[in-house]
């Protein structure tokens, strides 16, 4: 009895596990077969146009920096100022103790004082005949020096006031309130908020087609802001390329926005641009950079096929450059569609469908 039930039990497992499957198999042939497509953004190749942009990652820096320091040496008795303050021309910045400071100019005036008057007294002897020449010049030359050390001791007393040489920002403060000072101890460095600069590394290959181009603008466009373009100048350049990346150091100045807020060390983007001085764009074809695949040996772009909606590749040849639009030399014409972005996943004779880009 026990081994029919097995037996009974055995034939429903295996007959539900077979209708199961069964199932499956219909649903899988009722599925409906559909060739996949995929979207790819299609652009039609047009002549090229003369100005050429060029785009380099850039560092800010400040164009003036400043490392401020007292020229006698104290005690720091006030600190009047923060890192990150913003201070104007004249501004006090710190002070040291100036009571030794006083007293030794007190000193020196009641010195000058003193000796002033002994050289006025001989002058009146002398006028008397009553002092010799030698000893009129021997006291002026004592009120000289009296008055040489008052000046020194003036001097020394407004130089234990630190103050601002130009409007600007307080990078750093490497010192603290009470602590001892010795002449040249930096106390603060101060960067200028006029004047700004941008430096970016120049490949040698566009410092070589240099006479070839003439130079239409140049522009900084800050990371924070890249929809802004801020007219800059061209500063310096190295004359040395870097071993390693055949690149050239160039900086540009520019001045701050006065609705932007800049610091040291922000990345932004260095735009020069550039036209042919011959004109020879104009019979030349350009295409984005993303339309240029690689197979390791050569360059090609894929061409889009409109009637069959299909993709083929064509081996082009491009002009060494740099920037976001490459010439093509040869390999297409003008008036031919290619994909401009979405290449990386095609293969030869995919259909494939015109994405819009945003």
């Amino acid at each position: 009895m026990l081994l029919h039930l097995l037996n009974r039990t055995t034939h429903i497992f295996f007959g539900f596990v077979f209708l199961v499957l069964l199932v499956a198999c219909q649903q899988k042939n009722d599925a409906p077969s559909s060739e996949q497509i995929r979207p790819a953004k299609i652009m039609k190749v047009s002549t090229a146009n003369d100005l050429e942009t060029y785009r380099y990652p850039a560092i800010i820096k400040a164009a003036e920096e400043t490392e401020l320091n007292f020229s006698v040496s104290g005690t720091l008795q006030d600190l009047l100022v923060t890192e990150g303050a913003k201070v104007n021309q004249g501004d006090i910045l710190a002070k040291l103790d100036q009571r030794d400071f006083v007293s030794r100019l007190n000193a020196a005036k009641a010195q000058y004082e003193s000796a002033d008057q002994e050289y006025q007294r001989a002058l009146r002897l002398m006028e008397a005949d009553a002092i010799a020449q030698r000893d009129l010049e021997m006291r002026e030359a004592q009120r000289d020096s009296a008055k040489a050390n008052l000046e020194t001791a003036s001097k020394a007393l407004q130089d234990t006031e630190l103050r601002a040489p130009y409007p600007g920002l307080i990078a750093s403060i490497p010192v603290k309130r009470l602590q001892t000072l010795q002449p040249g101890t930096t106390v603060a460095r101060l960067i200028s908020t006029a004047q700004w600069q941008a430096t970016f590394n120049l490949p040698a290959r566009v410092v070589a087609l240099a006479p070839t181009r003439t130079t239409q603008g140049i522009f900084v466009s800050l990371a924070t802001d890249p929809e802004s373009l801020i007219p800059a100048v061209y500063e310096e350049a190295t004359l040395d390329a870097d071993s390693a990346s055949q690149t050239y150091t160039v900086t540009l100045s520019f001045r701050k926005p006065d609705n932007r807020i800049l610091l040291p060390g922000m990345n932004a983007e260095a735009i020069l641009t550039a036209s042919s001085i011959d004109g020879t764009a104009a019979n030349q074809v350009m295409v984005p950079l993303s339309a240029i695949m690689s197979d390791g040996e050569q360059e090609y772009v894929w061409v889009y096929d409109s009637t069959q909606g299909t993709v083929a590749k064509r081996i082009v040849e491009v002009q060494p450059g740099i920037g976001e639009m490459m010439r093509i030399e040869t390999g297409l014409s003008i008036g031919e569609s290619i994909v401009a972005a979405g290449g990386s996943y095609l293969s030869q004779g995919m259909k494939v469908r015109p994405w819009d880009m945003p």
